[in-house]
């Protein structure tokens, strides 16, 4: 009798320890599932931004290509006015050096040769740099 009870206490244990053993098995199984399944899920996100990022690469590199044309444009534009403004300039040394002897012949002092005041200011080291702010509003509309 004390046999019995010792074998349906071992009995019952086995069984709840079978019971328990189900029970965390398929919690197991249902822990591995839903990180499977995360897992599948954070490997799409990772395709989709690794896609998002070569498209976004791409865009800036045409972006960059475009502001580099734009920028070779406008620094061909600015060497072009900069050339025309130095040949203005030699021009006007010319017609100066040929009308001041003209007016210590005979010309009037102030009427011959007066040139106005601003091609002082366009005398700014053109030769070297041309900032736009040396640039009067004509020569910035046509850049």
């Amino acid at each position: 009798s004390k046999i019995q009870i010792l074998e349906k206490s071992l009995s019952q244990i086995v069984q709840d320890f079978e019971k328990e053993k189900t029970l965390l098995k398929k919690q197991n199984e249902d822990i591995i599932q839903n990180q499977e399944n995360e897992l599948s899920m954070l490997r799409d996100e990772s395709r989709q931004k690794s896609k998002e990022l070569k498209m976004l690469k791409s865009l800036a590199n045409v972006i960059i290509e475009q502001r580099s044309d734009i920028e070779q444009f406008f620094l061909e534009a600015l060497e072009q006015i900069k050339e025309e403004i130095r040949k203005k300039m030699i021009e006007e040394k010319k017609l100066k050096r040929f009308r001041v002897p003209n007016e210590t012949i005979g010309g009037t002092a102030g009427s011959v040769g007066h040139t106005t005041g601003g091609s002082q200011d366009q005398t700014k080291s053109y030769a070297d740099k041309v900032d736009l702010n040396d640039l009067d509003w004509e020569d910035r509309e046509r850049v």
